[in-house]
């Protein structure tokens, strides 16, 4: 090696910054693009978790490439839990440059809580349900891991724990404590 390098474009993303965690449905993406030395720009794309952004430069027909300098204001639809945007750039040269953010989109959680029931036996029904409380723990796991709800703002009761009185408790008295 000559002890030279040679760099693809540079990507700035100036927002959202890297790492935001949001309440929002969708956020907007704005970046520079900019070729380096004498290099031009051919494609740029944006993608989150995966999915293409149909037309990101969209103030630019695609005709406007090759360019040495692309503005980007992409609007993001953003999933619940983590989003993974991408601006790929390419030049000339068909050297690529990548550029990763993460951004975190969290539901209004301030104020929810649930009571997830499932009962398998019950005292007049034969045979026993073979789902209802292994369904009731996958969606209070569901509600605690993926929603991220703090597991004291849910209440599972499966079985002998969702008795009439266990429900009063459930939905009379703790629900409304914990929902403010």
């Amino acid at each position: 090696s000559d002890g030279t390098s040679v760099s693809g474009p540079i990507i700035v993303v100036t927002a959202p910054p890297a790492g935001l965690v949001t309440g929002q449905e969708a956020t907007e993406l704005s970046a520079i693009v900019q070729a380096v030395g004498n290099s031009m720009l051919v494609s740029v794309r944006v993608t989150v978790n995966g999915e293409p952004i149909e037309n990101p430069i969209r103030d630019l027909a695609p005709s406007a490439l090759p360019r040495r300098r692309i503005d980007l204001r992409v609007p993001l639809a953003l999933r619940v839990g983590s989003n993974r945007v991408e601006v790929r750039a390419e030049d000339d040269r068909r050297i690529t440059t990548l550029e990763t953010i993460l951004i975190h989109r969290e539901l209004a959680l301030s104020k929810l809580a649930a009571v997830v029931i499932g009962v398998d036996r019950y005292r007049y029904i034969s045979p026993p349900l073979r789902y209802a409380a292994a369904d009731a723990r996958a969606v209070f796991r569901y509600i605690r891991d993926e929603l991220g709800v703090q597991e004291d703002r849910v209440k599972l009761l499966v079985d002998d724990d969702a008795t009439l009185t266990g429900l009063k408790t459930a939905l009379g008295t703790w629900l409304p404590s914990v929902s403010g």
